[in-house]
């Protein structure tokens, strides 16, 4: 049965399968039979949300497999993620909601980056809870995947227009045919795995191409039962506002700049503008610090994407003979030529250990001289970047896009604005500036040097008390993993929360009641809670967010910046960086003999921390400390997250350091809650 509200249609299928051409006839018949028609085109190409997209299909990142899946996908993502508002209000309106290209492209192209079945089905799954779990972006009713031989379709793209994110006839994707051949096999593969949500359309017969209109009459046949009713159009009474999303950059602080006294003013002299027209903005904040990115991703309201650290080359120089990494510019000379002369050596050392270690992998390879494509190199040399990276400093720059609404923006920069380190201050300055050259009124209506007052205040006191009352120590844990707290203790008292929707009684009445049964009639009210989960995107209900889970932990900052970006948490929160710690020494470096040189850097590293700590700047001493350097911080989060972050975190396409860092806090888990513990059944246990 209609329920009256609208549907959402999504045209898929390989490139120059006819998507294009069918999407703009299917928009027209819509209309023509009388429906209320809202059109997405994916990706925006001509929106700020794009950004990533773009260079990424431009090839600015390295060709398509230098980039891994589950990094492309997120540039979809967030795009997608910037128009689900919109769908989401045309849905509610009862529309027609056709969108060329979805979710499904993403799980096509990115799926084949994967060799074997089973680890592109785990990123299916991945991207689904990605999307519509996390993101929330709406899902489609159904999505159509034309379905077109891989020969043809790449004949057709050479027919296409020009096109406004490349100046080529043909991006990344397109020009590769093995590519294109891949795309089919997974788009068919989707068709057999999700009926439900693709239903294939095949635009062939004999290998011959079928014509527009016969394709059109099929799709529209497959459409037609599922349409809502038909809505009279009206027009509207005025025109409506539509505003652009700015991108806006935020340069590093320039030579000489100085840290001001106050947070920048609000501009009085410009008319206030409603809030209520800004669904949103766009940032792309580079070359930023690490350090500086971590404390930018500390907000939970906005949306964040980093540049992955391999698709940035920090064994080149840049254009004025400089490695990629910030300098504070309010260093006196003497200590700017110190601090340099110290990184400048880490990142000598860091280009000779990824040459030596390509060498190494590729005289250890047992893959045969005709074999050894582009695609292998390219799989080489992020091999070896993968194992280098914990020599790479806090202050190695970064790019950092951003979106978020005026209300998680204004949170940023009160954070960012509050914060001791500099470099986040005149990174908030930035922010501020551009943003109120688009939105006049942005944070006016707050108490912005008062409410960054009150902060600094408080955190500077706080500060204060700790040193004077707390020893300082710096331990080496023989664990990184520490159950610090759990509520509550038994996880059968959760079962008056599992109950109260489905009784009349109150919860005094339910908690007596249940405390009266056996162990058995507990256990049977819980598995049936839990239910059969045939998969790990069907997690139980909102009874389980009552339970909570609070963790002291210890690992590498390369691990903590992974776990970091899984924002569904309720707190998370961590101490300085600091070299003293330790670090632990990957395998592969001890194996191509680069111990040595692996070593020096955490040398280097430990000098130069000294040397800024001795000069004053504590704060800044942390641009000095390694990736791979451990650190300590903390995480709550309920049960019900609990099975998204274990889950995911523990599933083979993780860093092995993020897979046992979650696996041991799941088996701690299971320890104090033995059956939540075992309904996270798709956490993979440490082999």
């Amino acid at each position: 049965m209609n329920t009256g509200r609208g549907v959402f249609l999504a045209i898929e299928g390989t490139d120059g399968s006819g998507k294009g051409t069918q999407f703009k006839k299917l928009a027209e018949r819509l209309s023509a039979e009388g429906y209320d028609v809202e059109t997405f085109d994916f990706p925006q190409y001509e929106q700020p949300s794009s950004y990533f997209v773009r260079e990424y299909l431009n090839g600015n990142y390295g060709g398509a497999n230098d980039v891994g899946p589950y990094t492309s996908s997120l540039f979809y993502a967030l795009d997608r993620f910037e128009a689900a508002p919109k769908i989401r209000e045309a849905l509610a309106a009862g529309k027609v909601v056709l969108s060329n290209r979805f979710v499904g492209s993403s799980m096509a192209h990115q799926g084949t980056k994967f060799r074997h079945a089973e680890e592109r089905r785990g990123f299916f799954i991945w991207l689904d809870n990605l999307e519509f779990e996390m993101l929330r972006i709406p899902r489609p009713t159904a999505s159509f995947v034309l379905r077109v031989p891989a020969e043809v379709a790449q004949q057709l793209v050479g027919q296409k227009e020009k096109r406004i994110y490349t100046d080529k006839t043909h991006d990344i994707h397109e020009a590769d045919i093995d590519h294109l051949k891949k795309s089919v096999t997974v788009y068919d593969d989707l068709c057999q795995l999700f009926p439900k949500d693709f239903a294939r359309i095949d635009c062939t017969r004999d290998d011959k191409l079928l014509g527009v209109d016969v394709i059109h009459d099929i799709l529209w046949q497959k459409i037609e039962p599922m349409l809502p009713p038909k809505r009279r159009k009206k027009k509207p009474a005025s025109a409506e506002v539509s505003l652009p999303t700015p991108v806006l950059s935020a340069p590093a602080p320039k030579e000489g700049a100085q840290t001001p006294d106050e947070p920048p003013a609000a501009s009085p002299e410009k008319p206030p503008l409603p809030t209520a027209h800004l669904e949103g903005m766009h940032l792309a904040l580079r070359d930023l610090s690490i350090l500086t990115a971590k404390k930018l991703e500390r907000g939970r309201l906005a949306t964040y994407v980093e540049l992955p650290s391999h698709l940035i080359a920090y064994d080149q120089k840049d254009g004025n003979g400089n490695y990629r990494y910030y300098v504070p510019p309010y260093f006196e000379p003497a200590l700017q030529e110190k601090y340099r002369a110290h990184l400048d050596q880490i990142f000598n050392l860091y280009s000779e250990m990824v040459r030596s270690l390509c060498e190494y992998l590729e005289k250890e390879s047992g893959v045969l001289q005709n074999d050894r494509d582009e695609s292998w190199r390219s799989g080489v040399r992020l091999q070896a970047l993968e194992a280098v990276r914990g020599v790479l400093p806090a202050a190695a720059n970064t790019t950092v896009g951003v979106y978020g609404s005026t209300q998680a923006l204004e949170s940023l920069v009160h954070n960012l604005l509050s914060d001791p380190l500099p470099e986040a201050y005149e990174t908030a300055k930035a922010l501020l500036i551009e943003a109120r050259q688009h939105a006049p009124a942005f944070m006016e209506g707050t108490d912005l040097a008062g409410d960054v007052a009150y902060r600094t205040t408080a955190a500077k006191k706080l500060s204060t008390l700790a040193r004077q009352h707390l020893p300082v120590q710096y331990a080496n844990p023989s664990t990184g993993v520490h159950l610090a707290d759990v509520w509550p203790r038994n996880e059968f008292d959760l079962l008056p929360d599992m109950l109260y929707q489905h009784s009349n009684l109150s919860v005094a009445d339910l908690r007596t009641a249940v405390a009266e049964w056996s162990y058995n009639q507990k256990v049977d009210v819980f598995d049936a809670y839990i239910g059969d989960r045939s998969h790990r995107n069907q997690r139980p209900g909102r009874a389980l967010e009552k339970a909570h889970y609070s963790w002291d932990l210890v690992c590498d900052f390369d691990t903590f910046r992974d776990l970091q970006r899984h924002r569904m948490v309720d707190s998370l929160e961590w101490q300085e960086l600091t070299p003293r710690y330790g670090y632990a020494m990957p395998a592969v470096i001890e194996q191509a003999d680069l111990v040595d040189q692996y070593e020096s850097c955490f040398d280097l590293s430990l000098r130069l921390h000294s040397l800024l700590q001795e000069m004053g700047y504590t704060y800044e001493s942390q641009y000095a400390t390694l990736q791979g350097h451990k650190m300590r911080w903390k995480v709550t989060y309920n049960a019900r997250e609990a099975f998204q972050l274990h889950e995911i975190r523990t599933s083979p396409h993780n860093k092995p350091e993020v897979r046992a860092l979650v696996q041991a806090m799941h088996e701690k888990l299971s320890q104090v809650h033995p059956l939540l513990g075992e309904a996270m059944k798709f956490a993979a246990s440490e082999s």
